[in-house]
């Protein structure tokens, strides 16, 4: 393992560690995702409306999907669904909500990739309510890899920080780290992607503080 590698393994377990099984968050939120849903449906419909990029569902990753309640609204859609955690807990859960489900896969991540998604694999690439913890060099090493797993014309859906002042993400604003709609641009493109639409948003009381980022990879 090189020293990269070493500093995202550490990076990703000091954001994905609190998300254990057993944390009353995920309980909790369930009752939003009835809500939160017509949110994220809302930026797609923007998204498709102003970009004319269109989300194909047939293979939808679902990435950091906790107890899988993102999954109760995919799975209307996809023909295949991966679902990946960086806590073996969470997809155990999961295995266990969605046992009859034979179109799912689920997998437990490394903190900092898709593997072990096979090579265009995917159409879709999602991510809700977990990136804004992420930091920002893992998040670049996500978006790095996303080039390596979704089709051409493929697309994907983050939900990410907009906050950008220094310190420890457990005590900023709904725990959020460092990043930037600016920022994730700014990485996408590096990785060869194309952001084709972003909408800054509040979060509860606090205004500006996160951001959905719809990006492509290239024909």
């Amino acid at each position: 393992m090189n020293e990269m590698t070493q500093d995202l393994k550490k990076l990703a377990g000091h954001a994905g560690d609190p998300w254990r099984s057993d944390t009353p968050y995920y309980a909790a939120n369930e009752q939003y995702m009835d809500a939160q849903w017509n949110m994220i449906e809302s930026f797609f419909d923007e998204t498709a409306k102003e970009t004319e990029a269109q989300i194909d569902y047939k293979h939808t990753v679902d990435l950091a999907t906790g107890h899988g309640r993102n999954c109760m609204k995919l799975k209307d859609h996809a023909e295949a669904l991966y679902l990946l955690d960086y806590q073996a807990g969470n997809i155990e859960i999961c295995q266990k909500r969605y046992a009859d489900e034979t179109n799912f896969q689920f997998a437990v991540t490394n903190g900092y990739d898709f593997q072990p998604i096979p090579d265009d694999w995917a159409t879709f690439v999602y991510c809700f309510d977990a990136m804004v913890h992420f930091d920002s060099d893992v998040v670049r090493a996500y978006l790095s890899d996303l080039s390596r797993v979704l089709q051409p014309c493929g697309l994907g859906f983050f939900h990410h920080s907009n906050y950008t002042e220094p310190g420890n993400w457990y005590d900023h604003p709904h725990s959020r780290n460092f990043m930037s709609a600016e920022l994730f641009r700014h990485y996408a493109e590096k990785e060869g992607l194309e952001v084709v639409h972003q909408k800054i948003l509040d979060w509860g009381e606090s205004k500006d503080l996160d951001c959905f980022s719809m990006v492509r990879h290239p024909e």
